[in-house]
């Protein structure tokens, strides 16, 4: 993370999170807060309740989100609680490197040192992630289920992320117009 916040890259973190998330279906919802939770250690299955509302949701089906977690091997349940298991927890790590290089992107839009190239892989996130689904689900038919969650919420938070800070920064809309042969950038 840069030396300082910026409270307009930080805000727009926290809303593009929240909007991917209210695109997902409520069990997939589940399912990516379950990860997120379970990523800073065992949690009571309430405690993961509790993150649900932590991010203005109520969650209905994380349980049903934690036995689909289990079945993928991700997630291990019992009366101590959930925690993840070694795959689960490479994801868990993947998906949180993932929001930090989307965080160091969005800072340096901010900076005004993102390449339009950098701005192009963030827009190319869909895609690349599909490429990646198909990979994963012809190595392993079994993963479709976590790989379209995956796949939607990554896709959804750059989307997000982008929309949201283009109305902030006129840079970033100016480098989509650079990639696309839209003209020249906008007069400030």
């Amino acid at each position: 993370m840069p030396g300082h916040l910026d409270a307009r890259v930080e805000a727009a973190l926290v809303r593009a999170e929240k909007l991917a998330l209210s695109l997902l279906s409520p069990r997939a919802r589940a399912t990516i807060i379950a990860l997120k939770a379970l990523s800073r250690g065992r949690k009571k299955v309430e405690e993961v309740r509790e993150q649900c509302v932590l991010y203005g949701f109520t969650c209905r089906q994380l349980d049903a989100a934690l036995k689909s977690l289990e079945a993928w091997g991700l997630v291990s349940c019992g009366d101590e609680g959930c925690s993840l298991t070694e795959e689960g927890a490479n994801l868990a790590e993947a998906l949180t490197e993932f929001s930090s290089e989307l965080r160091e992107y969005l800072y340096s839009v901010v900076r005004g040192t993102a390449s339009d190239l950098d701005t192009f892989s963030y827009m190319a996130t869909p895609l690349a992630s599909i490429v990646g689904l198909v990979e994963a689900v012809a190595e392993e038919p079994e993963s479709l289920g976590v790989a379209l969650v995956l796949h939607t919420y990554v896709s959804a938070l750059a989307a997000a992320a982008i929309g949201i800070l283009a109305r902030m920064e006129p840079g970033l809309v100016d480098s989509v117009r650079r990639l696309y042969g839209g003209g020249a950038p906008r007069p400030s």
